[in-house]
């Protein structure tokens, strides 16, 4: 089995075919959360989703729909969400993981992968262990006995030492594309919290398909952008900040409208006190992104933080409008109203903040009580 190499490959070639981020047509009915599970926690709906996964493929898609709804900014959901759309129908999965044009270029296809592929804007490192549900259920116990496939059994049971051994070996055997096992290890050693280890293979990976573009002329260029931004996560995660914004400013080299690294240059310029920066990394991630809510999110915070409270609330307004049932914004927007002096909006915010945060975020719920009682009005029961 060739698991998702060259579907990675045919994925990156095929980024300007795609459609808008995986959604649903019709609104999809949340799943029924029991009273041991907080119903304002993405991880609620994704444990369902996971759990739905293997029988009712469709339910599944629901959960993990409403997981993202509640933190539009995680990755799994959305991964999950492309997993269950496979899990629905598998006939074509073999075809599709071997790079079958026939199957890559179909419309529901390409939506499909455009949610994979922003799951990877949010976390190119996303645990891709559902991708087993797949396998098992398109191949049963047939898996090959080569040393890639091997790698990837012992990846997704987390014998990550056992999947490194495995992957280094599969490397050496000359075929084509094998370069991109480089991006199999670097995901292992991202679960093991070995980020220098998964910053040296994403390293050699892009050397490899450097010298490629240079030794051939290819007709479908090996896009090189989503590398140098999971290169630049992993340098931030060392405390490289440098490194980092080199990565990312070589990410955008690639393709300029790339709205991730423009959000990740402007969250390292945070990082360093850079106000002016921020704002103008973040204001360009929007305009790439324009109906992304967890950017406008950001961007809206960003504003807060260079004393641009107006612009500010715009942009949060517009978080909460495109992600409704995400908690956070209404905080910020609670505290971009103080800055307003408008005490009614304010205390407004606050309290559908409280109504919509999880229960593990205690400190803040604690802290909008506090400035709606302070501001004069009552908290939601």
């Amino acid at each position: 089995m060739r698991r998702l190499l060259l579907a990675l490959l045919a994925l990156l070639a095929l980024v300007p075919l795609l459609a808008a981020p995986l959604g649903a047509q019709e609104p999809l009915l949340p799943p029924k959360i029991d009273k041991n599970h907080d119903p304002n926690d993405w991880e609620s709906y994704y444990d369902i989703g996971v759990d739905q996964l293997p029988r009712m493929a469709g339910k599944a898609d629901a959960a993990f729909y409403w997981a993202a709804r509640h933190d539009p900014t995680r990755a799994e959901p959305i991964f999950g969400r492309w997993v269950a759309f496979w899990m629905a129908d598998v006939s074509e999965w073999p075809d599709y993981l071997d790079g079958n044009l026939r199957v890559l270029e179909k419309h529901e296809v390409i939506a499909a992968d455009s949610g994979r592929y922003r799951a990877w804007e949010r976390n190119p490192f996303v645990n891709e262990a559902l991708v087993a549900l797949l396998d098992k259920k398109a191949f049963g116990s047939s898996y090959s006995a080569d040393l890639l496939s091997q790698g990837w059994v012992d990846y997704v049971n987390q014998r990550y030492q056992d999947a490194i051994s495995n992957y280094t070996a599969a490397m050496g055997d000359g075929k084509k594309e094998r370069y991109l096992i480089h991006f199999e290890i670097a995901l292992v050693y991202t679960q093991m919290s070995r980020f220098d280890s998964a910053a040296w293979q994403v390293e050699k990976l892009l050397e490899a398909m450097r010298s490629d573009d240079r030794k051939h002329i290819v007709y479908l260029y090996n896009s090189k952008e989503m590398f140098e931004y999971a290169l630049g996560l992993l340098y931030a995660a060392q405390g490289k900040l440098s490194d980092a914004r080199e990565a990312q400013s070589r990410a955008l080299q690639e393709n300029l409208a790339f709205a991730p690294a423009h959000a990740e240059l402007a969250r390292l310029a945070q990082m360093r006190a850079d106000t002016k920066t921020a704002v103008e990394e973040y204001g360009q991630a929007v305009e790439l992104a324009p109906d992304d809510g967890a950017m406008r999110y950001w961007y809206g915070k960003a504003l807060l933080r260079a004393k641009r409270a107006d612009e500010g609330a715009e942009q949060l307004r517009t978080a909460v409008r495109l992600e409704p049932y995400f908690a956070d914004p209404y905080l910020s927007l609670g505290a971009a109203y103080e800055v307003q002096h408008d005490s009614t909006k304010a205390i407004a915010a606050y309290q559908e903040f409280v109504k919509r945060a999880p229960r593990r975020a205690a400190d803040n719920i604690s802290f909008a009580i506090s400035r709606i009682t302070e501001l004069g009005g009552k908290p939601p029961s």
